[in-house]
């Protein structure tokens, strides 16, 4: 069971009662005490929770069991859920061993595989709530809207097997030891989720309670107050792309180790999501992927190659595992697409169940095995590899040196390596120059990426070149699946017409696909005469 989760947490001060709320006409109705205690999972080293991820098995309450939260879209966190055992027990009073605890589901573990880099789940803390829950409706009748919990909590910190009790400012986590606070959570239910405007009435609900005196810093999260740690590291965008703001760095180390970074994190970030087959995940971690080898590939000449070469060489093998996934998923979609535009007329024999079925299980297969992949120790490995070249990139003296005075040089080193191959492929034909062409897109794709992690310490001349070259990939892209898929279509039309099927769909189709694939062409020459101006590329000679 998925729950999206879209709440604020507020600061109960000493003597605050829970108000009557009034907002938009809601009722409210307050329950009967309950008694929650959930103990929470993480790697010895925090590796969830610096991802803002937790794992929590929980009694008490209707949703008693596992809940494993991930950062979602803006500020709200999804929220999986697994029962207890039919047997399982309660957690004695105080925990002995640690190692006795109970174990994680296999599947909400396995789906952190990627965060924790198959570091053992151990539980690190223990968070004991009193709740009492005021249910906000719009009338006696309807469904919940808003549930406002005011906590009386006990948090204990369970330190790491072997640790001595240390309770310092320096490593919290490092001894047990125990708080108490109060603070109050007020969440959106399912039927506040599906008001016109829920941030609104959420926030209504915050501002009635910051009035009748609570405060409106939130206070921290329960996990990282029972830790002791001051504030938990916000999770990433889930969803988001927005360009990171590199303004501030001054050398040319400082932008490839914030963009390397970035680029780390955007991968990691998505794997869980991978793993569930959420929409285009496999899109944006394939993305990750191939930035962090193009970056490895631009700026060779800032790192030490014997250490960053092995982990561009494993990228592009996890990018090609994630490549079979994604093309076969963007062929589905077009096809499903182009057919659902298409009159009943044109659509002859059972094309739609053999195209679409048939993309669709290339794709379930695709994914499968990059999940499968997902599980070994290849894989793991170069996440391992990749944290550390994160954490400590291996720079090169020229790393010191300005980032004005260096990367401009490299970024036309990418920009001459794109326009060779534009050459090469404006002189062939047929199969051979479809083949040169998709070398064109992937070396614009190198001075796009390029461009875009310089920006933020070159300027805005850097940003306009990127997106002249995103242009041409674009354009070279579509071509690209168009060619592809007009092949598959082919070869399924041969099969149909093998079974005694017509074939006039699958003609039908692969000739919208070669009509694609030539207005593309068409789009890409505008799109590499613009990119070829002087003007966009000036800065490069800096």
């Amino acid at each position: 069971m998925t729950h999206l989760e879209r709440e604020r947490t507020l600061s109960a001060p000493a003597g605050w009662s829970m108000p009557a709320i009034d907002v938009t006409g809601a009722r409210g109705e307050t329950g009967d005490p309950l008694h929650l205690d959930a103990l929470y999972y993480d790697t010895a080293d925090l590796r969830l929770l610096a991802r803002g991820v937790t794992l929590r098995r929980r009694t008490g309450g209707e949703d008693a069991g596992w809940h494993l939260k991930l950062p979602a879209p803006g500020d709200a966190r999804e929220e999986l859920r697994r029962p207890l055992d039919a047997d399982a027990e309660p957690l004695p009073p105080v925990l002995g061993d640690p190692g006795d605890a109970p174990a994680p589901p296999a599947e909400l573990a396995g789906l952190v595989l990627g965060l924790t880099r198959a570091a053992p789940l151990v539980p690190v803390g223990r968070v004991r709530t009193e709740r009492t829950t005021t249910l906000l409706r719009a009338t006696d009748d309807d469904a919940p809207l808003v549930e406002v919990a005011e906590d009386r909590v006990t948090a204990e910190r369970i330190p790491p097997p072997g640790a001595r009790e240390r309770p310092t400012n320096a490593d919290p986590h490092a001894g047990g030891g125990t708080d108490a606070w109060r603070e109050i959570e007020v969440e959106l239910a399912p039927a506040g989720l599906e008001q016109d405007d829920p941030e609104a009435l959420l926030a209504a609900v915050v501002d009635a309670l910051v009035t009748a005196g609570a405060s409106a810093e939130p206070s921290r999260p329960k996990l990282a107050r029972a830790l002791g740690v001051d504030s938990t590291p916000g999770p990433s965008a889930a969803a988001g792309d927005a360009a990171p703001d590199r303004a501030g760095a001054t050398t040319a180390g400082d932008v490839v180790t914030a963009y390397l970074a970035e680029q780390v994190d955007a991968l990691v970030r998505w794997d869980p999501e991978v793993r569930r087959d959420t929409p285009d995940a496999v899109h944006k971690a394939r993305v990750a992927a191939r930035r962090l080898r193009s970056a490895l590939a631009t700026f060779r000449p800032l790192l030490d190659r014997e250490q960053t070469d092995p982990a561009r060489d494993e990228l592009r093998w996890w990018g090609q595992v994630l490549g079979e996934a994604r093309d076969a998923e963007v062929a589905r979609d077009r096809v499903h697409a182009v057919l659902d535009r298409l009159p009943d007329e044109l659509v002859v024999g059972p094309v739609r169940a053999r195209v679409v079925d048939e993309l669709d299980a290339r794709y379930r297969e695709a994914h499968r095995t990059a999940v499968e992949q997902m599980s070994g120790r290849r894989y793991l490995d170069l996440l391992e590899s990749l944290a550390a070249l994160a954490a400590a990139p291996p720079l090169t003296g020229r790393a010191g040196d300005p980032a004005t005075d260096v990367l401009p040089a490299l970024a036309r080193k990418t920009w001459k390596r794109t326009r060779r191959r534009a050459r090469a492929a404006a002189g062939a034909e047929g199969a051979r120059r479809d083949d040169l062409l998709h070398d064109v897109r992937k070396a614009a794709k190198r001075a796009r990426y390029a461009g875009e992690s310089m920006a933020g310490a070159v300027g805005k001349d850097a940003a306009r070149f990127a997106r002249r070259l995103e242009d041409v990939q674009d354009a070279l892209g579509d071509h690209h699946d168009a060619v592809a898929l007009a092949h598959a279509l082919r070869g399924l039309g041969m099969q149909a017409n093998l079974s005694g099927e017509n074939g006039f769909s699958y003609g039908l189709l692969v000739g919208i696909e070669r009509e694609r694939a030539d207005e593309a062409l068409a789009e890409y020459d505008d799109a590499w005469s613009r990119a070829r101006r002087r003007r966009h590329r000036r800065w490069t000679r800096t």
